[in-house]
């Protein structure tokens, strides 16, 4: 098995640590590409900071010879004190040293806004690299997937259930099972349209 197939998928506690979001990525695209002999590669921690993952790059991401690597992090730095324009530095420069030292496609998640208050800072600093990478442009291996966007769409949609509504989120503030399996499915779906360009049978 050559290393295109060989997905590298990264998340924070947000995401469900350890096991969460990621996991059931990998079961949706075993489910979508049964022909494929895909294999997965979790790392899914509290830990997962966009400067610890700095510091251990060489080792955790650009060393595992992924094919693909699936970002799904940010939320623990956007708790932290750091303000908006320190985090958007540190996840740039995560993304600069992934893209100047792997072959690996790259992928990388907006973060939901919606779990917090709209005058929230967590809210304020989330909008902020957000926005970040919907601008941000590295030649041809990135694609950032704007799941802030599906989410805030599912819950507008939810609203017409009126008592039915179902929490996308734990009370910590972190993805619930639900919202693991949109964000999941959200990233299978855009895998799977855009399967020539990640994928090799």
């Amino acid at each position: 098995m050559g290393m295109l197939n060989r997905y590298l998928l990264i998340g924070d506690s947000f995401w469900g640590a350890p096991t969460g979001t990621a996991d059931y990525l990998a079961d949706l695209l075993l489910v979508d590409f049964p022909e494929i002999p895909l294999s997965f590669s979790i790392n899914s921690s509290s830990r997962n900071t966009f400067d610890s993952l700095f510091r251990n790059c060489p080792r955790d991401i650009i060393g595992r010879q992924a094919g693909l690597t699936v970002l799904c992090i940010g939320w623990e730095d956007v708790r932290s004190p750091m303000d908006e324009t320190t985090i958007i530095q540190q996840g740039q420069r995560l993304l600069q040293e992934i893209h100047h030292n792997s072959p690996s496609q790259i992928v990388v998640t907006t973060i939901p806004s919606i779990q917090y208050p709209q005058e929230s800072i967590q809210r304020s600093k989330i909008i902020a690299y957000n926005e970040f990478l919907r601008s941000f442009q590295l030649p041809d291996r990135l694609q950032i997937i704007d799941v802030d966007a599906v989410f805030t769409k599912y819950q507008e949609l939810q609203c017409k259930r009126g008592e039915f509504v179902r929490n996308l989120f734990t009370d910590s503030g972190t993805l619930g099972t639900l919202g693991q399996m949109l964000c999941a499915r959200t990233l299978s779906l855009e895998l799977l349209r855009s399967n020539s360009r990640f994928l090799v049978s």
